[in-house]
């Protein structure tokens, strides 16, 4: 019985067929997978004041630890979801850029109006 676990795969350049910009794309993904840098939504409560509630998307819930929130990859697209959320809700959402180490997350930087 052959364990497909356990195998090995074995492949050349050749096996790959891929063009030099998909070889790119790739390198790219990896880079990104490897950034421990993401972004989160929070809002601040009252406006300007000294509490931060980060927004967890699944639900549209807030909550104080960190860990609720939902993750972005790149900045833009927390943005674009935090002003389009922002449009609907009386509340002014911001972007946060937050980092991973250890299991902890972070702040890097609050973003401010």
């Amino acid at each position: 019985m052959n364990n497909s676990k356990n195998q090995k795969i074995d492949l050349d350049k050749d096996d790959l067929d891929l063009t030099p910009e998909e070889i790119r794309k790739v390198k790219k993904i990896a880079r990104e997978i490897k950034n421990p840098v993401r972004y989160v939504i929070y809002s601040e409560i009252p406006p300007g004041g000294e509490w931060k509630m980060f927004l967890n998307v699944t639900d549209y819930t807030f909550c104080e630890d960190i860990f609720t929130a939902t993750l972005f990859k790149t900045e833009p697209m927390a943005k674009a979801l935090a002003e389009a959320c922002s449009g609907e809700k009386v509340m002014n959402l911001l972007v946060a850029k937050i980092t991973t180490k250890g299991g902890k997350r972070k702040i890097l930087k609050y973003q401010r109006n």
